[in-house]
């Protein structure tokens, strides 16, 4: 009833009172997701200076296998172009979910950014599979390289006068 009530209060202009209420919910009783992860929500719509991340690992402290949590605390990562950070999330979330197409185009890019051409190609190689047109937009960091060029066979041509 308190997160209806909460996003009640979102849709009508009041977040500020919605935060509120949550945090004061939250402070009794970390055991309700839903409560922390609608607070983020509201403290990412309310445009809270780091208040959706804080709210989120936050949650996944008291709740580490919460997967809507863990997918913004990613996305929210990879927006900000934070690799360092959220490669190593995106990596435990595709071992846990192996066909996730976003996830793998997302370790690709976030290796490639930092260089790392070896680390994303089991993941270039798994999103051909899974989305070969997405798969698409990296194929020019994965191409073989050029053969070695050929020696020279046969004999020599006289020169053309």
């Amino acid at each position: 009833m308190t997160r209806e009530l909460a996003l009640l209060l979102i849709s009508l202009g009041r977040a500020s009172e919605s935060r509120e209420m949550l945090e004061r919910v939250w402070a009794v009783d970390k055991s309700s997701v839903q409560i922390i992860y609608t607070l983020a929500r509201v403290e990412a719509r309310l445009g809270v200076p780091g208040g959706e991340e804080k709210r989120l690992r936050e949650l996944l402290a008291h709740h580490p296998g919460f997967a809507p949590g863990q997918q913004r605390l990613i996305a929210l990562l990879v927006r900000k172009s934070r690799w360092r950070e959220a490669l190593p999330l995106l990596e435990d979330w595709v071992a846990a979910h192996p066909r996730d197409a976003g996830a793998r185009y997302n370790i690709i890019a976030g290796y490639l950014n930092r260089l790392n051409t070896a680390s994303a190609r089991p993941h270039y190689e798994a999103l051909k599979q899974l989305a070969p047109a997405r798969a698409g937009r990296f194929s020019r960091y994965f191409r073989a390289a050029p053969p070695p060029p050929r020696p020279a066979t046969g004999a020599a041509r006289p020169p053309a006068n």
